[in-house]
């Protein structure tokens, strides 16, 4: 019975990868189908930055958010993949959707297929890379569905890496084709150029190639990059910085810390389980262990990473405590699609620990565990995709996200009031559904003007006037609307998701909102942002006391 698994792990474990890719994108075409605008809720907040723009871009030919102010506060691949979506489409309707969900699958599909090869070429046997793959394709599933640059980051870097581990040597040829793959990866998630970074330091260290041989590929890879070069030099010239806007909204720290809560949530509290943060441990040392034991240079012969394999899979590991270390320097919240280093690092981990593991247990009893290893990821990947499509799917409804339901009794009280309005945390979602422009007080998808506005910490009040706001919108989620001697105190960007060291602009204003409402969702186990409360203040007139 072992053996007959084993000899079929590829076929099993790929027949509930794509089982559970079409149960995870499949509750968007349900409600999709069933006239429902239950579907938004499935999409994070911060997607809706990225269907705006792309949509006003569509619209209007400009990059905006707020429909005046020019931005680039996105990772660019993914903002044009969504702009190209929505030509096809012609506008975000229930085709575009249906359409952004087959994208999902396909991403889903390819995450898959790479991780296994990613697990094959780090030393994992044939049979085992399949269930290295699938042992967190569901958690790697979700986090691609929820309309951020993962859809098409995650699959690029498992690309990158994969050809990486090839044991071809770096001739200019194939250093420009790592640079083209590169420049995909980058452009999908700027901060994949810290691993690009790392990648060329260890290859200077180790291999020591001749200044000649070191110029030559630098100069091919750079030429197969020319896409970075060029969005680089663009934001430059247009927005004074060669990062997005929305990369230096989250670098304004006034106040040096390191984010704790931030790196506990990442060890246990993400899509993957309480148990990530302890398999990342063991897997690096895992690599150490395997380096010190020695790496052979045939990996299909002896269970073991190559060299080249091994230093890879050690870089993973290491961009990956270095990306969540640097996170965790700016006191924002960790945000679900912020996992994404998780999956190429947790494949890693698994495949290391398999190696290291493999060596020390009998061959009967290593082909019995494998089998066990088969049918657990088996059993547990079909069950947490049917699990994700009955509770995202026939059961959730629109209160399930606390954020839309906001969203939509925002439109429907101010249906009757237009203008300019502003907000800064858990506003896309309310902008998209009330189609109307919205300035973004965080400087995510705002311009550089904003930014400067947050870093001086300046007042709020004459930041709104600049901005011609009307209406000033306030969401909190935990946190409780201050009050003092009859003016109410705002802050922007808002510490309950930015953090206390943050620079935040300021200001009490001193006028009743026009609306006011508290959101409450249904706590079941799926449910999101169970209780929300909600300020609508008319800025146009109101008196404003600077902040402190």
């Amino acid at each position: 019975m072992a053996r007959w698994l084993l000899d079929r792990s590829k076929v099993i474990c790929r027949a509930i990868a794509y089982l559970a890719a079409l149960l995870v994108a499949a509750p968007v075409v349900y409600h999709v189908s069933r006239g429902s605008l239950a579907y938004l809720g499935l999409f994070e907040d911060d997607y809706f930055f990225y269907a705006i723009v792309a949509d006003n871009l569509a619209s209007l030919g400009r990059l905006t958010y707020d429909h005046s102010s020019l931005t680039n506060g996105f990772h660019p691949l993914w903002l044009v993949v969504l702009f190209l979506v929505r030509l096809v489409a012609g506008g975000m309707n229930s085709v575009f959707y249906v359409m952004l969900a087959a994208l999902f699958v396909g991403s889903m599909v390819a995450t898959y297929e790479l991780s296994r090869a990613f697990a094959r070429s780090l030393g994992a046997s044939a049979d085992l890379a399949p269930v290295v793959a699938l042992a967190y394709a569901v958690p790697a599933d979700i986090i691609s569905r929820s309309g951020m640059e993962t859809a098409v980051g995650i699959p690029l870097f498992l690309w990158l890496l994969l050809e990486i581990t090839k044991t071809e040597s770096v001739t200019p040829r194939r250093a420009a084709r790592l640079g083209l793959i590169a420049s995909l990866a980058v452009l999908a998630r700027i901060d994949i150029g810290m691993f690009v970074v790392l990648l060329g330091a260890a290859w200077l260290a180790l291999a020591r190639p001749r200044l000649s041989t070191a110029w030559r590929a630098a100069l091919a890879f750079s030429g197969g990059g020319i896409m970075v070069a060029i969005y680089l030099i663009l934001n430059v010239i247009v927005f004074g910085s060669p990062f997005p806007i929305s990369a230096l909204a989250k670098q304004l720290v006034v106040r040096a810390g390191l984010n704790v809560r931030y790196l506990w949530a990442v060890a246990f509290h993400t899509e993957f389980g309480p148990t990530a943060g302890i398999i990342l441990a063991v897997g690096a040392w895992a690599a150490y262990a395997l380096w010190r034991r020695g790496v052979t240079p045939d990996a299909s012969s002896t269970g073991s990473p190559r060299p080249a394999a091994l230093l890879v899979g050690a870089l993973v590991l290491c961009f990956t405590g270095v990306f969540f270390f640097v996170n965790a320097l700016s006191g924002w919240i960790y945000f679900g699609w912020y996992g994404y280093p998780l999956v190429p690092a947790l494949v890693t981990a698994l495949t290391l620990t398999g190696a290291w593991a493999a060596s020390r247990v009998a061959p009967p009893s290593r082909e019995r565990v494998a089998a066990v290893l088969v049918a657990a990821c088996a059993a547990s990947g079909a069950g947490q995709g049917l699990y994700y499509f009955i509770t995202h799917g026939p059961l959730w409804t629109i209160q399930d996200d606390g954020l839309l339901a906001t969203a939509l009794e925002l439109a429907d009280r101010l249906r009757d009031r237009k203008g300019v309005f502003a907000m800064g945390s858990l506003g896309a979602f309310t902008a998209y559904v009330t189609r109307q422009p919205f300035v973004q007080l965080e400087g995510l998808v705002c311009d550089r003007a904003m930014i400067e506005h947050i870093r001086h910490e300046d007042d709020l009040g004459p930041v709104l006037h600049e901005y011609n706001v009307d209406y000033l919108i306030v969401t909190l989620s935990n946190a409780k609307m201050e009050k003092h001697d009859g003016c109410y105190v705002i802050a922007e960007p808002h510490a309950e998701w930015a953090g206390k060291r943050v620079a935040k602009m300021h200001g009490d204003i001193c006028a009743e909102p026009i609306v006011s409402f508290e959101t409450r969702s249904p706590e079941r186990p799926w449910s999101m942002f169970s209780t929300l409360n909600t300020f609508v203040f008319d800025v146009r007139n109101a008196k404003w006391r600077a902040g402190g």
